[in-house]
């Protein structure tokens, strides 16, 4: 059994490994977030989002709650309320959402629904194969940008392992789920309780199911051609004792994740949102690229055994 290694560990072992290939990996990381950031694009420039809708709509609500007296720290005051002219008011409202909903779902659902397509068939084969260029890092093997597009091969095996994980998952929530709904037919002084409990049973197994398969995907990116389940059944072996190794290790980069939120918005404040942006851009791609790494040293210390050193590789 492969004695404990610290995160800190982890992150010198990424960041040596990427070091000498820093420019290729920031391309490779980069063609991996192509998807997104087409799809956020798009959204932008042709305003396919409900936010606008939803803002207008609340406001209005808010409108009508006032014009009838109806609010958080005073309930319906009024002596003359109407309770017709509210319900008419309120008609109207719901009409009026409905059918700009339906007019946005019109024009700009095919949009959506393209962009959706595209993220859910590319980004897992993109995310394969930056783990792919991570993996050939920590081993100092040869590579070019190119190696992004290496798992496009096997795109419905990936599509296969993307669709039994999130099965598995669905399961693993079902006992929680099945807790909240017996929340509605228990007596109400336990009803609170059972739904609670639901909820800590589901974010519990929830937490559980997905460091049990965490390394599946690293398992497919190092070897394409690994069947499926197999993939799935390497990682449950890997991670039946080093579920909480691998989450102290995404925890250590929470410093990281806040800094950047907060850069982003200095930065845009700053330099203006153009610039601001594509320095931030710059910013989360390396983290990404840093949190990769970490875990593909992980998953190449546990699952696969440590590098040998070059003295050990010369008298091998």
């Amino acid at each position: 059994m492969n004695t404990l290694v610290p995160s800190f560990e982890f992150r010198r072992r990424a960041r040596m490994a990427m070091k000498p290939m820093m420019s290729v990996l920031i391309v490779v990381a980069l063609i991996a977030a192509l998807p997104t950031l087409i799809s956020s694009t798009t959204i932008t420039l042709t305003g396919a989002t409900t936010d606008a809708i939803i803002e207008t709509y609340s406001n209005r609500f808010m409108q009508i709650a006032e014009k009838y007296g109806i609010t958080e720290t005073s309930p319906v005051v009024q002596k003359d309320f109407n309770p017709l002219a509210l319900a008419a008011d309120l008609t109207a409202w719901n009409d009026d959402f409905n059918k700009d909903m339906l007019t946005f779902v019109r024009e700009k659902g095919p949009i959506l629904l393209g962009l959706t397509v595209m993220e859910i068939l590319i980004v897992p084969v993109l995310t394969l194969g930056l783990i792919n260029a991570a993996l050939h890092a920590l081993r100092k093997q040869e590579f070019t940008a190119a190696i992004a597009l290496s798992r496009f091969g096997y795109i419905l095996r990936i599509l296969g392992l993307e669709l039994l994980q999130g099965l598995l998952l669905f399961l693993w929530l079902l006992p929680g789920l099945a807790v909240i709904l017996l929340s509605r037919v228990v007596p109400e002084s336990i009803a609170s309780f059972t739904m609670i409990t639901g909820m800590v049973l589901m974010l519990v197994l929830g937490i559980r199911a997905w460091y049990r398969y965490a390394m599946s995907e690293c398992i497919m990116a190092d070897d394409p051609t690994t069947p499926i389940r197999a993939c799935i059944r390497r990682s449950c072996e890997v991670m039946k004792t080093r579920k909480l190794e691998l989450f102290s290790l995404e925890l250590s980069f929470i410093g990281w994740e806040l800094l950047l939120m907060y850069a982003r918005g200095l930065l845009e404040g700053l330099l203006g949102p153009v610039l601001g942006m594509a320095l931030g851009l710059f910013a989360a791609l390396f983290l990404t690229l840093y949190t990769t790494c970490a875990k593909a040293a992980f998953y190449q210390e546990y699952a696969v055994g440590p590098i040998p050193a070059p003295e050990q590789e010369a008298t091998a």
